[in-house]
This record gives C-alpha cells, sequence and structure tokens, in this order.
C-alpha cells in the first residue's frame, strides 16, 4: 500500500507502518463479536477495536504522505495507470475470486449461504457495485476516489497554509459536527450549512494529513509522548466505547462505534500517535541488519494481499471448526489474530514468488527466441 521508488531513500519506517496496519486489521475482524453487546467475550472485543482502529487511517495517511507530490516523479497519466489501475485491479480480480469461491462453496464461509444458487454476471456487477462481495473492500472503494482528488491536491502541496486550511475544514466537518451531534445537538441545524460532501470525509482528512506531516511537520515530539498518546487514546475509547454502549449501566442491544471508529478525534489522535512514533524510530529502524530490513519490505510488501484475503480464512474457520477446536477458537482472540495473519502471509508471500518466478521464466523464453 506504499510505494517505493528506486530514485528515492526507502524508508523502513513505512514498511513497519504498513505491517502493523494491517495486522490491525486483521484484530479489527477477528472482533466482529463486537456488534452484539450481549454476547460473549465483549469486552475483550471492545479492547481489540480500541487499539487497533487506527489501521485504516494510517493506510490512508501513508498514501497521501506518498501520492500527493506524486507530480515531481511523473505525470498525472502515469499516476493513474501506476495506482488506480493498480487498486482497481486488486479490486476487481479479488471480488471476482471471492464471489466464484462463494458460489461454488457457499455453506462453507460465514454469511456465504446467501450466494448459493446466485452464479450470475447481473448478480456479480450488482454486488460490486454495491460492495457486497467482500463489504471488508470499502477502503478500495474509497482509495480510489482519493487517487480521483490527488491530482487537484497536488496544486496544494507547495503552500503549507492552504493545506493547513483544508485539514481545518475537514476536521470541523468530518469530526466537530459528528461530536456535537453525538452531544445531543439535532442533526437538522447542521443540514443545511454544513452540507459539503467533499469535506464530510475523515478518509481525505488522514489522506492530506500523512502529506503534511511528511513535509512539514520538521521537530518531531519525544518518542516517550507519542507513545504515551497512543495509550491515552485507546483507553479513552475503550472506555468510553463501554460507556457509551452501557457497559456500566444497562448494556445496549445494538452496538454504537461512534467512539471508537476512524471519525472520533480521538480515533484520528490515535492514528496520528502512531504515524509519528513510527516516524522517529526510522533512524533506530535502519541500524537492523539488511536481512532483517529485507524481510520487512517483504512482508509489508505483502500487506495488500493479506488486506484482500484474510477475512476468507477468518470465515471459513467460523464454519468449519468444530468441538473443542471451535471452543478454543472462539475464546483466544490473540490466537486468532496471530494465526489468521500468519497463514495469509504465507500464502501471499508464496504466490507472490509464484507470479515473479513465473514472469522470470517468460523473459527468459521471450530472450532466448529473440537470441
Amino acid at each position: 500500500m506504499s510505494e517505493s521508488d528506486s530514485h528515492r531513500e526507502h524508508l523502513v519506517y513505512v514498511d513497519v507502518l504498513n505491517i502493523i496496519a494491517c495486522f490491525a486489521v486483521v484484530m479489527l475482524h477477528v472482533s466482529l463479536n463486537v456488534f452484539n453487546p450481549l454476547g460473549d467475550h465483549w469486552v475483550r472485543a471492545v479492547l481489540f477495536q480500541a487499539i487497533a482502529i487506527f489501521a485504516v487511517p494510517v493506510f490512508f495517511m501513508i498514501s497521501g504522505m506518498n501520492l500527493i507530490g506524486y507530480s515531481d516523479k511523473y505525470d498525472t497519466r502515469t499516476f493513474f495507470k501506476k495506482r488506480a489501475w493498480r487498486v482497481g485491479r486488486a479490486l476487481i480480480l479479488a471480488s471476482l475470486f471471492c464471489y466464484v469461491l462463494f458460489c461454488m462453496f457457499p455453506f462453507s464461509f460465514y454469511g456465504a449461504e446467501q450466494y448459493a444458487g446466485k452464479f450470475g454476471l447481473l448478480d456479480l456487477l450488482v454486488r460490486f457495485l454495491t460492495n457486497s462481495v467482500n463489504d471488508t473492500y470499502w477502503f478500495l472503494y474509497t482509495i480510489i476516489y482519493l487517487y480521483i482528488l490527488t491530482p487537484l491536491l497536488t496544486r496544494a502541496k507547495t503552500s503549507k497554509k492552504l493545506l493547513e486550511y483544508l485539514l481545518l475544514i475537514l476536521f470541523s466537518v468530518s469530526f466537530v459536527i459528528p461530536l456535537i451531534e453525538k452531544m445531543g445537538v439535532p442533526k437538522e441545524y447542521f443540514g443545511t450549512l454544513f452540507n459539503w460532501p467533499f469535506f464530510a470525509s475523515s478518509s481525505l482528512f488522514y489522506y492530506i494529513l500523512g502529506f503534511y506531516i511528511k513535509k512539514y511537520v520538521k521537530e518531531l515530539p519525544p518518542i516517550w509522548l507519542t507513545a504515551g498518546m497512543f495509550v491515552v487514546s485507546a483507553a479513552a475509547m475503550f472506555f468510553g466505547g463501554l460507556y457509551t454502549n452501557g457497559y456500566f449501566s444497562q448494556r445496549s442491544e445494538t452496538y454504537s462505534n461512534y467512539v471508537i471508529g476512524t471519525a472520533s478525534p480521538l480515533c484520528a489522535l490515535e492514528a496520528v500517535s502512531l504515524f509519528l512514533l513510527l516516524m522517529s524510530a526510522e533512524e533506530h529502524l535502519k541500524k537492523y541488519p539488511s536481512k532483517v530490513l529485507r524481510g520487512v519490505k517483504e512482508i509489508s510488501g505483502a500487506s495488500l494481499g493479506v488486506y484482500l484475503f484474510h477475512i476468507l480464512i477468518i470465515n471459513w474457520a467460523g464454519v468449519n471448526l468444530q468441538g473443542r477446536i471451535a471452543e478454543f477458537w472462539g475464546n483466544h482472540m490473540e490466537m486468532r489474530t496471530v494465526v489468521v495473519y500468519a497463514i495469509t502471509l504465507v500464502l501471499v508471500v508464496l504466490a507472490k514468488r509464484a507470479i515473479a518466478l513465473c514472469k522470470g521464466h517468460k523473459k527468459g523464453r521471450i530472450a532466448d527466441n529473440v537470441s
């Protein structure tokens, strides 16, 4: 999910952020029982959500950091070819793979029974357009929207004041107004005055913020401060999530995810603190042996694949594990997270190596024919 160009110094902290954020995505999806406040292990699920909710905001920040200044490297046509087509192709192919898999084995994956007897091009198209093949792909739909806006945002890359102006409006409309509404002010008071779809996007805020921090924040806060900010924001979301869902009084039947959500100011604080923390650690990270750094880079490069397919393992296990194994699996979220991430990572890395090997053989055959 990050871009690496040969003429630019490779940033180790970006690889580490990719890995951490991808692992956090798995944490979020193994704790989806959070949406059932009356169920088992709900408090632990709230904790997982509070710790890991930074995942997609950090991905947006990495993308914005790398891409808003794309005009320094190549033209707009090349940008769309390199980025939008790459993500769009991944979205299309992964959606097609999931659709065929669910149609072939509708009772082998949690929630896939709706695909039984539904195989068809029109059904696939409808599900694809409504993000209902695999709804965890919402990130990819959103990042394509941000790519479309990037040529406009690039025009503002050299103006610190203009970027600050954009961030201020985005934060006000997409973070502050929802907060005021949650405090009890009726939504209709803002509907006319602040009905600004362009600015009502926390994703766009994170996207621009990543670029702003990388380009204009020269004095990084000490690591102890950013680490403390991360812990405080995660703890505040955890206890806030418990409180707003009635844990300390009468537990709600439906889960409210505002406090632990990407449009929560606490989530913004958590994501920014982690981003700054890893930026501050760059010089330390570079000191690791080259073999370790190559491994980190390869794992980071598999993040998109892990994001695309980890939910299949979660949903398969939810249906197929039985007996004591299923009980153990259900009772240990930490173990589920590690196992799902590890299995998906290994499969993606092996697949990428196999594809690279096939491409190498193909190029070799072409060279032999030419010679």
